[in-house]
């Protein structure tokens, strides 16, 4: 039973009507399966600037900033202005450096993903979980292997 608890005590749980799920179970607010992917979203994008030395970076505008749609990010374009999911990452020669967290790869609508000429690392292994990743540029990078890269079926 997916729904929302309402605060009397004779009921645990009330469904959510027009929305497909909670936060958390407990939750006394409903929220649809967008908002949730792209909270989602958000975080993996977080993830990838505290990663890759965010605050050093060259150009950073709108990362982080709550107010700020992720679709506004410098180097992020969206699926669409109405879809707040990530489509490609574009932050070649921009400072980018450490490891590039494998939770990139679970941006469920990601095609393109350029982060060349940057002092970074990248694992491939988890490339397989992005099924719709086309492109790929990581050129000028510490690409060390690409073990994993054969998981990655629609790279062109």
């Amino acid at each position: 039973f997916i729904g929302r608890e309402n605060g009397l005590l004779e009921y645990s749980c009330a469904p959510c009507e027009g929305a497909d799920m909670t936060d958390y179970l407990g939750s006394f607010t409903c929220s649809d399966s967008s908002a949730q992917a792209a909270t989602q979203e958000r975080k993996i994008l977080a993830e990838i600037y505290e990663s890759l030395n965010g605050p050093n970076w060259l150009v950073k505008h709108g990362w982080l900033d709550a107010g700020t749609s992720i679709c506004e990010w410098y180097g992020i374009t969206c699926v669409s202005t109405s879809v707040e999911s990530v489509q490609s990452i574009h932050l070649s020669q921009n400072g980018l450096e450490g490891d590039v967290p494998s939770s990139i790869f679970e941006l469920k609508n990601l095609e393109e993903l350029v982060l060349d000429k940057n002092d970074i690392s990248i694992n491939l292994s988890n490339i397989g979980s992005d099924p719709k990743l086309q492109y790929l540029n990581l050129d000028s990078t510490g690409l060390s292997s690409l073990d994993g890269i054969e998981a990655a079926s629609q790279l062109t």
